[in-house]
């Protein structure tokens, strides 16, 4: 492995240094606040010099929703564990999600509500690794038993059902009921719970949340 040159580490902690300075923007004053006037005057650059390492704005926030998936990813291997149930894996999915909007609520943001590279088509979601840890959950749990899907509703759709279900939950962590976490949260741990469990043979109320 080759060795960064002196002049490629410095290049890339100014870069990072940059990165860190939007996410504070964002997470204080919000997307919509972060221009590279303001970027600039923040990392103590002028703006011609901010596009040494960026061409744009998009491409600030691209490179944010990009830690946030790669969080997203430490979170899912941290809490899914290979031998437990595939509901309790479910489950843990759901709680992967409400762990980082808890942490990281102006990455979850970004990473799920940006303008910047909207998905072409629902194709693209299926094949995105990101996605497909709800789906290969599920359809291993279909496949030994553990979930029972209702009638008429195939696999895919049931992967679909969960993300929606886990994805809106989040949004709202991180929106309009994050001023009542004390809350909203035990709510929300109860509700995955009993949603994962809703398709399963286990008796009502059994979540191990």
């Amino acid at each position: 492995m080759t060795t960064p040159s002196p002049k490629s580490r410095r290049f890339e902690k100014s870069r990072q240094g940059i990165i860190s300075a939007a996410r504070e923007i964002i997470r204080t004053e919000g997307v919509d606040a972060l221009s590279m006037r303001l970027l600039a005057e923040k990392v103590d650059y002028s703006p011609s010099a901010l596009y040494k390492y960026f061409n744009n704005k998009e491409e600030i926030i691209e490179a944010l929703r990009q830690e946030g998936w790669t969080q997203m990813e430490a979170i899912f291997r941290s809490r899914i564990k290979p031998d437990d149930s595939s509901p309790q894996r479910l489950i843990e999915a759901g709680l992967a999600y409400l762990e980082l909007a808890d942490r990281h609520p102006e990455l979850y943001q970004l990473m799920f509500n940006s303008d910047v590279n909207p998905i072409p088509n629902m194709k693209s979601v299926e094949d995105d690794p990101n996605f497909s840890v709800i789906p290969g959950i599920i359809r291993k749990g279909v496949e030994n038993g553990e979930f029972k899907l209702r009638a008429g509703m195939t696999m895919l759709e049931f992967g679909y059902l969960a993300w929606f279900a886990m994805h809106g939950i989040c949004m709202l962590k991180v929106t309009m009921c994050r001023d009542c976490l004390d809350e909203f949260d035990p709510l929300a741990r109860e509700i995955i719970g009993k949603f994962v469990m809703s398709y399963t043979s286990k008796p009502e109320g059994n979540s191990s949340v």
